[in-house]
C-alpha cells in the first residue's frame, strides 16, 4: 500500500491521506480523531462490522471506532481521507465535543459529500489553504444528518467496565497499564474485561492501548519531534518499538510522518 500524508497546521495539523495499492489489510484499530475516508477505486472492507464503500462512498469512522481497513478484492483500493480532531469539528461546527458520537462506524452514499469528501482531502494535500472553507462545508454536512449524529454505543461517560477501561487506557495511554490495574479501576475480573472488551470492540485492552499510542505518537511527529523522542513519550519502549507499530497500524514508517505542511 503506498500511502502520502499531509498535515495543515493552520487546522489544528489536520491530517490528509492519499493511500493505494493492491490487496492490502490494516489490523484492528481506532483513532481517537474523527476520519472521513472517500474511495476512489476498488472497495474498502472493515471486517469488524462488515461494511463495505466502494466509488463514490465515504467512510465515517468516529473517535474510538474499532475497525479495520482493506481491498475488498484483488482489484486494489485507492482513497483520500482526512482525521480532523473533535476539538478542530466543534471549533468548525460550533458544537461542543461531548454531543458528537463515538465508537460508531458507517457508509454514507451520498454523491455530493463524496464529491466533497475528496475535494476536502485533495485540498489538504496540495492546497492547504484552500481546505479551511470546504472542511467546514464537510463538517457541517456530516453535523446536520440525523444518521450520522444517532449517538454512539460509546459516549465517554462510563456507563460500563469497558467504557471505564477505555476512558482509563486514553488517559494513561504513555505508560504501561497492566490489565490488573484495569480490572481494579473497571471493577470486574480480568477474564471477564477481556471478554467484554472483545465481545463490544473485537480487540482486547492491549491492542487498544497501542492504537491510542501510535495515534499520540502522529501527533507528535507532525509537529516535528524527533522519532526516538515521541516514541518514549507516548509509553513505547523505544524508536525501532514506535516503528515496528507504526507500520503495522499505517504501513507507513515514523520517518514518513514529517512536519506539518504550511
Amino acid at each position: 500500500m503506498r500511502c502520502e500524508t499531509r498535515h495543515v497546521s493552520d487546522l489544528d495539523q489536520l491530517e490528509a491521506l492519499y493511500a493505494a495499492g493492491d490487496a492490502h489489510r490494516f489490523p484492528v484499530h481506532c483513532h481517537t480523531t474523527l476520519v472521513i475516508q472517500a474511495v476512489v477505486r476498488g472497495a474498502d472492507w472493515c471486517c469488524v462490522n462488515d461494511l463495505v464503500a466502494g466509488p463514490g462512498e465515504v467512510f465515517v469512522h468516529f473517535p474510538q471506532a474499532v475497525h479495520s481497513g482493506g481491498s475488498w478484492d484483488r482489484e486494489g483500493l485507492e482513497y483520500l481521507a482526512i482525521y480532523p480532531s473533535l476539538p478542530l469539528v466543534a471549533e468548525i461546527v460550533g458544537r461542543p465535543p461531548s454531543l458528537f458520537p463515538t465508537a460508531t462506524s458507517h457508509v454514507v452514499r451520498d454523491p455530493r459529500l463524496a464529491r466533497l469528501a475528496l475535494e476536502t482531502a485533495r485540498a489538504a494535500m496540495e492546497r492547504p489553504k484552500d481546505a479551511s472553507a470546504l472542511l467546514k462545508e464537510l463538517l457541517l454536512r456530516v453535523v446536520d444528518s440525523p444518521v450520522l449524529m444517532a449517538p454512539g454505543s460509546f459516549d465517554g461517560r462510563g456507563r460500563d467496565a469497558v467504557d471505564v477501561a477505555c476512558r482509563h487506557l486514553r488517559e494513561h495511554s504513555h505508560r504501561s497499564v497492566s490489565l490488573t490495574e484495569l480490572s481494579e479501576v473497571s471493577g470486574v475480573s480480568r477474564f471477564h474485561l477481556i471478554r467484554k472488551f472483545r465481545q463490544r470492540l473485537g480487540i482486547t485492552p492491549h491492542q487498544l492501548l497501542i492504537s491510542l499510542r501510535v495515534e499520540a505518537a502522529k501527533r507528535l511527529l507532525a509537529a516535528g519531534a524527533p522519532i526516538a523522542a515521541a516514541a518514549i513519550e507516548t509509553g513505547f519502549a523505544d524508536q525501532s518499538h514506535l516503528t515496528r507499530w507504526f507500520g503495522r497500524l499505517t504501513a507507513r514508517r515514523p520517518g514518513e510522518y514529517g512536519p506539518a505542511a504550511r
